[in-house]
């Protein structure tokens, strides 16, 4: 993975094998023990520099899709995209 940044934006790319998003969990109509896609990303940049007391760990990014969960803004839908 690569991380750049452009002015005030960090962009992350990343390769995957076959279809980024052809793969994700069958909605279960509840929250709790779904399935659940993620993706987990160690940095090297140390726990001081995102606001957390200095030298206490990296800091990692994690991206995760859950079917049964929509955090889409404004009324908006995601959670089967």
């Amino acid at each position: 993975m690569t991380i750049v940044t452009e002015g005030d934006s960090a962009i992350f790319k990343t390769r995957v094998r076959g279809e980024a998003g052809s793969e994700k969990p069958a909605a279960t109509g509840k929250f709790e023990g779904s399935d659940v896609c993620a993706d987990v990303w160690p940095a090297s940049l140390d726990s001081g520099e995102i606001g957390f007391d200095k030298d206490q760990g990296i800091v990692a990014l994690a991206v995760t899709f859950h079917s049964d969960f929509d955090n889409a803004a404004k009324g908006g839908e995601c959670s089967d995209v």
